[in-house]
């Protein structure tokens, strides 16, 4: 099974983008966005090389996606934190 394989860098545009996304999921409490919206930033900080700030994001977005009820995409999220060594 590939745990993870990070996607490519983001552009400036994208990132922006991505931040307005995230607030906008927030304001509205859509926790799939949230859950989506972290995923995508943590993916963009492992294909930077920040393996910290990537886990971190990813520990937001797998949050988020236990708490909209999905279980399978959390349980995605949750391996990648698994295999750099964040989960237990």
């Amino acid at each position: 099974m590939n745990v993870h394989t990070p996607t490519a860098l983001l552009s400036p545009d994208e990132i922006g983008a991505l931040e307005h996304a995230i607030l906008d999921a927030h304001i509205g409490s859509d926790l799939p966005r949230l859950a989506d919206g972290y995923r995508k930033g943590g993916n963009h900080a492992f294909a930077s090389g920040e393996i910290d700030a990537g886990c971190f994001l990813f520990t937001q977005a797998y949050v988020y996606a236990l708490k909209a009820g999905l279980p399978d995409f959390a349980e995605e999220l949750r391996a990648v934190l698994m295999h750099h060594g964040r989960e237990a």
